[in-house]
């Protein structure tokens, strides 16, 4: 797809007015709810059973390959990587995509700044991982992808996507809703002082990119969290959820 294609594209996928309101309100209220740091303090304890940290800083870390080490971050988000997908993912062919895509990628790739180029080369790094997952694998997906690239791919699922920001099921539009998220200066500055105060409490230097800190933040504030942490304490699998949605 050319790049004129590309902006076509992105253009008609763009979000309507409604919904970047809607995402805007309620990542406003779970900013401000009087639990948001509780929710990250937990999320990122090192006693806990949450990923955390982990996701982004289990090492070693490939900034142009990915690896073993990714899929099983990927996996400490509650999604199974079957074995004919690894195969599939650490096959040569796809290994050889892979690095060239992520080469079109900087490490440090912003979402609200990045140039088309950029954008191209995420949709299309996006496509090959949920062709290398098999039939409607968009949520693990965007989980690998925002293991290699952070600062670039929100965490997609249907709780947070549909229910919460409504931005629908189309990854184009739904990152252009992170996008317009991440350029309010409102809610970047309440992330600031939010990670602030969780690192003040835990006595860590950093959590994580701010989206990324926005990702667990609009999750843990909804009820579906609070049903995978008793999963979680019981020892259950939390990737046993039904999901019937097909995503973009």
């Amino acid at each position: 797809m050319t790049l004129e294609e590309f902006s076509v594209r992105l253009l008609q996928k763009g979000p309507t007015p409604e919904q970047t309101e809607h995402a805007v309100l309620e990542t406003e209220r779970a900013l401000n709810d009087r639990q948001a740091a509780h929710w990250l303090h937990t999320y990122y304890s090192e006693t806990g059973n949450y990923a955390g940290s982990t996701f982004l800083t289990l090492e070693p870390i490939e900034p142009f390959r990915v690896t073993p080490t990714d899929l099983f971050a990927a996996s400490l988000l509650s999604v199974k990587i079957h074995p004919s997908a690894t195969r599939r993912i650490l096959s040569k062919e796809l290994q050889d995509r892979l690095t060239e895509l992520l080469r079109a990628i900087p490490p440090a790739a912003d979402l609200a700044t990045a140039d088309l180029k950029v954008w191209r080369a995420a949709d299309e790094l996006y496509q090959t991982c949920k062709y290398a997952f098999g039939k409607n694998p968009w949520v693990t997906a965007s989980k690998l992808c925002s293991r290699k690239r952070p600062q670039f791919f929100p965490v997609r699922d249907e709780v947070v996507t549909i229910k919460r920001l409504g931005a629908g099921k189309d990854r184009l539009t739904d990152w252009q809703v992170y996008k317009h998220l991440m350029k309010t200066g409102p809610i970047v500055e309440r992330l600031h002082q939010l990670e602030r105060e969780v690192c003040a409490r835990s006595g860590v230097l950093a959590l994580d990119p701010p989206l990324r800190i926005l990702d667990v933040l609009l999750w843990m504030s909804t009820p579906k969290a609070t049903d995978e942490a008793r999963r979680l304490l019981d020892g259950q699998d939390p990737s046993n959820s039904t999901r019937t949605l097909k995503f973009e």
